[in-house]
């Protein structure tokens, strides 16, 4: 993975890829005046970093308004004879060379040339804010919004899309989405974060690494054919899903923020996990490791193998050092059977093995996401572990959550439920696919 280091970014083209908000902020009558013919190529410049630094903070596009003045701004620039060396002109040679910010991770996107924050799993997406996701979901399902007036009013400015689902606030989606990340066990590993600015963002992947040779004094320098560049190409895919809440427990439960606040998180982690391990590729699916070109495998038997030792996920971890993987920083992630089993595992005198080192040293999560019933030679109810580097893996999240509250589909109405309706946008990507690998067959 590739990352670089911090410095401020602030100018881009404001007018390409991000959301209409339709917001009006400025007054006509007050900024005539930076087209006066005697105004300087630093007011003027001052006035367009101006738009493009709102826009950002607010990530949306520039309303007409906006854009009208930003474009008589850069006509009175070219005017002036400021040309292609100043910070609003050509995206993608400025937005390489301009400052990013002084702290985190950050990728480049391949095509605008834009730094993209990637958030580590002990990072929150979401800043502070004082709108709450709990109240907002419980004033969404019960309608009742007493200690929530501030959501209620936010609620209400934000509004619906045209088939009548909530626009989640930015700050209760980025809450929601933040609480899903603390469920799933791709991220608890170590998978980063990403906010995709579009539906579409492609950052760089190095397949094979750079050969180095010593050579003597004034020796030519043989040409390097091993090493090869790739690209992760991240696409925005819808992942839809519901929850019910019986009309008992919303009416009566004290606890109904924080039942729908998990119940929204949960089924999201769920459906992240299960993309990110075994996504097949489409144009629906995000593609997870297990249809990831390039990711190592450990199939000890054709037909199937008993855990009976550690000794697959050793040979999954020379798999990644062979790889020039970091052994150091490794999970494994496997199913809840597959964990018992793990757990049973004993000595020829009946007594439970010692952890060796490397098992201690490997953080290991479960998940009902990875498959029993997976069909292996003869044996038709194999499973997978997957053991890896998930800081070589990024989640894209595109857009805030949409939401809908569904009380008249016929099998709500016949339990008496209310059906929490959430989609979102995501996308997997996996940037170094050797530094993982993939244990096949494992039996009941």
């Amino acid at each position: 993975m590739e990352f670089y280091s911090p410095q401020p970014l602030y100018q881009r083209d404001a007018r390409k890829g991000l959301l209409n908000y339709n917001l009006h902020f400025y007054v006509t009558e007050n900024v005539m005046r930076y087209f006066a013919q005697d105004a300087s190529a630093t007011e003027l410049i001052a006035r367009a970093r101006i738009l493009n630094d709102l826009t950002m903070k607010e990530a949306r596009d520039f309303t007409e308004g906006e854009e009208a003045e930003y474009d008589a701004l850069m006509n009175r620039l070219d005017e002036l004879g400021v040309k292609g060396d100043d910070p609003f002109m050509p995206a993608m040679a400025r937005d390489l060379d301009t400052p990013i910010p002084e702290h985190g991770e950050y990728f480049r996107d391949l095509k605008s040339g834009k730094a993209i924050r990637a958030y580590r799993p002990d990072e929150q997406i979401s800043g502070y804010s004082d709108l709450r996701a709990g109240r907002y979901l419980r004033g969404m399902v019960t309608g009742n919004w007493v200690g929530a007036e501030r959501e209620h009013r936010t609620a209400l400015n934000t509004g619906t899309d045209a088939e009548g689902a909530y626009l989640v606030p930015q700050a209760i989606s980025n809450q929601v989405v933040d609480a899903a990340r603390n469920k799933t066990c791709v991220i608890k590993a170590g998978a980063r974060t990403m906010n995709m600015e579009a539906k579409q963002v492609t950052i760089a992947r190095l397949d094979t690494d750079p050969t180095v040779a010593w050579m003597s004094e004034n020796a030519s320098m043989s040409e390097d054919s091993t090493t090869a560049f790739g690209a992760v190409v991240l696409t925005a895919r819808t992942v839809r899903g519901y929850v019910p809440i019986s009309l008992e427990a919303a009416q009566d439960a004290i606890n109904i923020e924080s039942v729908v606040s998990n119940a929204l998180a949960s089924a999201l982690a769920l459906a992240v996990d299960s993309a990110a391990l075994t996504g097949s590729s489409g144009s629906t699916n995000p593609t997870g490791l297990l249809n990831t070109s390039g990711v190592g495998e450990v199939d000890p038997d054709t037909d199937g193998f008993a855990i009976s030792s550690l000794d697959e996920f050793s040979d999954a971890i020379q798999d990644i050092e062979d790889a020039n993987g970091n052994s150091n920083n490794l999970a494994a992630i496997y199913a809840p059977r597959t964990a018992n089993q793990i757990r049973k595992v004993k000595d020829g005198q009946g007594s439970y093995l010692a952890s060796p080192p490397f098992w201690t040293d490997m953080q290991k999560y479960v998940t009902n996401q990875v498959p029993v019933n997976v069909t292996h030679g003869a044996s038709s109810n194999t499973s997978y572990a997957f053991v890896g580097d998930y800081s070589q893996m990024v989640i894209g999240v595109r857009d805030s959550l949409r939401l809908e509250v569904v009380r008249q589909a016929t099998d709500a109405v016949k339990k008496h439920q209310i059906w929490l309706v959430v989609s979102g946008r995501y996308d997997v990507g996996v940037v170094r696919p050797a530094h993982f690998s993939i244990i096949k067959g494992i039996q009941a």
